[in-house]
C-alpha cells in the first residue's frame, strides 16, 4: 500500500477523483438554488400566508328601519394558499367582509363574519371571527340648537355679547330610538376669546348630549351650522371729582382744585351706565401739600366697569399761604333800626372794634380797611338791651377774629 501511494500515477488519479467530487457538489447546490428560484410566485409551486389589516366591514340590513351597534369598523383578514392566487388578492383587495343581519329581529345577536370575492383556492381567516351585535329600530327627530360661549372672561375689555343667531335653527338627529330618547340638549360652542367685533357666519360643529353631559354618537343633519353673534360696546362719558383726605397744614389754604381731563369714558353694561353720574379719584392726602401741586391719580373703579379711558388723571391743587393782618377801629354799622329809636353800645363801649383778618397771602397783603365791614342787625327790636352777633363782610376766602364776635347794645325811645 505504501508503495502504491509512492507511485506518481496513483497520486494523479486521487487528485482527479477529488476534483470531480468537488465539481459535482457545487453543481448540485446551483441546481437546488435554480429550482428554488423557479418555485416562486410566478410558478405557483409553494403555499404562502398574507395578513391584511384594517379591512372595512359592511353591514347588510335595512338601513331605513334599523341601526346596529357592536360591529367593528375594520377587521384583520389572513389569506393562505398558492402564491399565484394569494398575491393578486392581497394586492388588489377586491373582496368584501360583512355581517349579514337581514331577517334578524331587533335585539342582541351573535353573528359570524362573512366574505365574498375571494378565490375558493384560498383559505380565509377573519379576526374577530364573530361579534355580538345589537339591532335597534331607527328613530329620527328634530331638535332646536342652543349656543354655549367659551372664554367669555377673555372678551376684549368694554365689549359684551348681544343677539346671536344660528342657521339653521334646528338639526335632524337619527339613531337608535333608545339613543334618541336620551338626548337632553343639542348645542354649539362658540369661542369668544379676544372678541372685539361681530361674528358673522362662523361654521361650528353640532354637539349632542344626554342629561348627564355625555356626548352621544348620532347621525346629525346638518353636522355643522353657521353662527352669527353681535357685540356691543356700551360706554358713557362721566365727569370726575377729585377726593381728598387729611387737612392742609396750618397757614395753608385751598385756593382751587381741578381735574384734567374733567371726564372719563366708562365701558360697562347699559343698566350700570344709566345710573352712573360721577366718578371720583383715589384720595389725595392734603397734609402733604405745602405749595401749588399737580399729582397723577387713578380713577376709582368698580367690578362693573370693564374699561376706563383714561385710567389716570392729573389733579392740580392751587394753595395760598395764610397770613394775618390787624385793623384798628373798624366801624360797626347798625342796620334796620326803627324810626323813633336810638342805639348805644354797651360792649364794646363804642361802635368800633379792633379785628384781625386771615386769608391768602396775595389778598391780605393788598387789603385795606375800606374793604372790610362789621354790622349788627336790630330789625324788629323795640326799646331794650340786646346781645347781637357781629357780622363780617370782606373779600372771598378772608376770615376774621376779634376779642368778641357779639355786641351788647341798648335801644331807647327818642
Amino acid at each position: 500500500m505504501d508503495n502504491w501511494f509512492k507511485s506518481r500515477w496513483a497520486i494523479q488519479i486521487v487528485s482527479l477523483a477529488l476534483a470531480l467530487l468537488l465539481y459535482v457538489s457545487v453543481s448540485l447546490d446551483e441546481n437546488a438554488n435554480e429550482a428554488d428560484r423557479f418555485d416562486g410566485p410566478f410558478f405557483g409551486g409553494s403555499e404562502q400566508t398574507q395578513k391584511i389589516e384594517d379591512v372595512p366591514v359592511d353591514i347588510k340590513i335595512d338601513n331605513e328601519k334599523y341601526v346596529v351597534s357592536g360591529v367593528p369598523q375594520t377587521v384583520t383578514v389572513t389569506l393562505e394558499g398558492p402564491t399565484d392566487e394569494l398575491q393578486p388578492a392581497a394586492i388588489q383587495q377586491n373582496f368584501d367582509v360583512y355581517v349579514d343581519l337581514e331577517g334578524l329581529e331587533p335585539g342582541t345577536h351573535t353573528v359570524k363574519m362573512q366574505h365574498s370575492g375571494i378565490s375558493d383556492g384560498l383559505n380565509v381567516y377573519i379576526e374577530p371571527n364573530s361579534v355580538e351585535v345589537v339591532i335597534e329600530e331607527k328613530a329620527t327627530e328634530e331638535f332646536n340648537i342652543s349656543i354655549d360661549y367659551l372664554n367669555t372672561e377673555q372678551i376684549e375689555a368694554g365689549f359684551e355679547l348681544a343677539e346671536a343667531t344660528v342657521d339653521p335653527k334646528t338639526v335632524r338627529i337619527t339613531s337608535a330610538k333608545s339613543v334618541v330618547d336620551q338626548i337632553a340638549i343639542v348645542k354649539v360652542f362658540v369661542d369668544v376669546a379676544e372678541l372685539d367685533e361681530p361674528i358673522v357666519n362662523r361654521e361650528v360643529p353640532v354637539k349632542v348630549y344626554d342629561s348627564q353631559g355625555n356626548e352621544l354618537s348620532v347621525l346629525k343633519e346638518p353636522e355643522t351650522v353657521e353662527v352669527s353673534v353681535d357685540v356691543k360696546n356700551p360706554n358713557k362719558e362721566v365727569p370726575i371729582r377729585a377726593t381728598t383726605t387729611g387737612e392742609l397744614s396750618e397757614g395753608v389754604t385751598m385756593k382751587n382744585i381741578s381735574v384734567e381731563p374733567e371726564a372719563a369714558t366708562i365701558f360697562a353694561a347699559e343698566d350700570y351706565l344709566e345710573d352712573l353720574s360721577e366718578l371720583t379719584t383715589e384720595e389725595i392726602d392734603l397734609s402733604k401739600i405745602e405749595k401749588d401741586t399737580t399729582v397723577e391719580v387713578e380713577i376709582k373703579r368698580t367690578d362693573a366697569m370693564r374699561r376706563i379711558s383714561p385710567e389716570k388723571v392729573k389733579v392740580k391743587i392751587d394753595v395760598d399761604r395764610t397770613i394775618e393782618k390787624s385793623f384798628s377801629n373798624v366801624p360797626i354799622d347798625v342796620k334796620n333800626l326803627q324810626d323813633g329809636l336810638s342805639l348805644s353800645f354797651v360792649e364794646p363801649t363804642s361802635n368800633q372794634l379792633d379785628i384781625t383778618v386771615l386769608g391768602p397771602e396775595d389778598i391780605i397783603n393788598d387789603l385795606d380797611k375800606t374793604q372790610l365791614s362789621l354790622s349788627i342787625n336790630v330789625s324788629n327790636r323795640d326799646a331794650g338791651e340786646y346781645e347781637l352777633p357781629i357780622t363780617f363782610d370782606g373779600p372771598k376766602n378772608v376770615q376774621w377774629k376779634s376779642e368778641t364776635d357779639q355786641a351788647v347794645v341798648r335801644i331807647r325811645e327818642d
